[in-house]
């Protein structure tokens, strides 16, 4: 707890601020359906595309339903697309990063040409591709990013592994005929756990962005459950008479892709510094 909340008074204002961001948008998921005043698919024909009032802080959508509640609803999707991704993305990421950094040889040659291969071909690209071919839906969405979302990671995770492998410690340890699975993991890892965790938050934003890119080319989660992304694409046709369906989910993907980015920075610019200068 003390190294915590150290390195919490050791970050800027502005990571700070991207910190609780994060945690606002997280508990609004966590407790959205209680803190939705409305249920986000109940319809109100009459009042479509009206602006806000005292009952619907932000307005209905094109068929009546209160954007507010689709809102909160919309940051569970984004939030636990982005969760399951990167946490799929890191683990075999680092797996085969480690491993190819480690054992090195044919075996690092053979997983880094697969690594290269799917660098070579743009992310969004594959992701669209593959969805398409398989059809919308949350799991479909979810395989998609972590097709993509891996690569970065083993190429991280192997330039690190490369280079603390080659610490004397690491080298002594060796020496001494400890399993590879110590030193890999008592030895290598807890050495290359801070730009992993940089990583994970600047994966975060590129998940959420690329879970509403998908949504709002109708790829994503299939309606009426609500995406930000999908909401974003159902508002475009109204984007002048009603400018406030594209402002909120707008808003909202802006500021959690925003706060995740410059959390990854502060934790970089954390990392870089000399011990005693977090305390």
């Amino acid at each position: 707890m003390k190294r915590l909340s150290a390195g919490y008074r050791a970050f800027s204002l502005t990571t700070r601020v991207s910190l609780w961001i994060i945690l606002l948008f997280a508990a609004a998921a966590l407790f959205s359906p209680w803190l939705a005043p409305y249920p986000y698919e109940r319809q109100n024909l009459p009042h479509r595309l009206e602006g806000w009032n005292r009952q619907h802080w932000m307005g209905y959508d094109e068929l009546g339903r209160d954007i507010l509640s689709r809102l909160l609803y919309g940051a569970r999707v984004s939030l636990m697309v982005g969760v399951v991704v990167v946490v799929g993305s890191a683990l075999l990421g680092t797996l085969v990063g480690a491993v190819s950094g480690y054992y090195r040889g044919w075996m690092d040659d053979v997983l880094m040409r697969v690594v290269d291969t799917l660098m070579a071909v743009p992310g969004i690209l594959l992701a669209i591709a593959f969805v398409a071919f398989r059809g919308p839906g949350l799991t479909n969405l979810i395989t998609a990013l972590l097709l993509i979302g891996w690569v970065g990671y083993a190429r991280l995770v192997r330039g690190e592994v490369l280079k603390v492998r080659e610490f004397d410690f690491v080298q002594g340890v060796l020496a001494s005929g400890a399993s590879d699975r110590r030193v890999l993991w008592r030895h290598i890892f807890p050495n290359i756990v801070d730009p992993l965790v940089v990583q994970v938050s600047l994966g975060m934003a590129g998940a959420v962005m690329s879970e509403a890119s998908l949504s709002f080319l109708g790829l994503g989660i299939t309606p009426p459950t609500p995406s930000w992304g999908s909401m974003l694409n159902a508002a475009r046709n109204h984007i002048f008479e009603a400018p406030h369906l594209t402002l909120f989910p707008g808003l909202a993907i802006m500021l959690l892709v925003l706060a995740f980015n410059f959390l990854g920075e502060g934790l970089r610019q954390l990392g870089n510094r000399p011990w005693g200068e977090h305390r």
